[in-house]
């Protein structure tokens, strides 16, 4: 698992993992749910705790610590790139979300992902 603290480039692969998948309006609405998605174009997704199976968690070892969320994706899909996968804070990737929807001329999808009662959850400063 790639280690997030500090990590600047994490930051990017993270605006990466939104821009690379669905429809905006789409992932508002999968971030109210809090369910999540992967796109299979690219392989770029994100994973709520709630959400691994049986034989990821039990055999595959994955567990998702409560209030994060599981990002992952690929370089350079359909190569041999091994891809990346990291844990963050469910309050960054929706700063994240909201930060790329504001990019990308959708104030007001902004504004919902901000409204969100995890969105105002503190982000402990080991995680920033």
């Amino acid at each position: 698992m790639a280690d997030i603290k500090n990590n600047e480039p994490i930051a990017w692969v993270m605006e990466e993992i939104v821009l690379c998948t669905m429809e905006y309006f789409d992932l508002v609405r999968l971030s109210e749910e809090r369910t999540g998605f992967c796109n299979s174009d690219g392989g770029h997704g994100v994973a709520y705790p709630e959400e691994l199976d049986d034989y990821q968690r039990v055999v595959e070892g994955i567990e998702i610590p409560s209030g994060y969320v599981w990002m992952f994706g690929r370089a350079n899909f359909p190569g041999n790139d091994p891809g990346y996968e990291f844990f963050v804070p469910e309050s960054r990737y929706l700063a994240v979300l909201a930060k790329v929807l504001e990019q990308e001329g959708y104030k007001v999808k902004a504004e919902a992902v901000r409204k969100n009662p995890v969105f105002a959850q503190p982000i402990n400063p080991a995680d920033a």
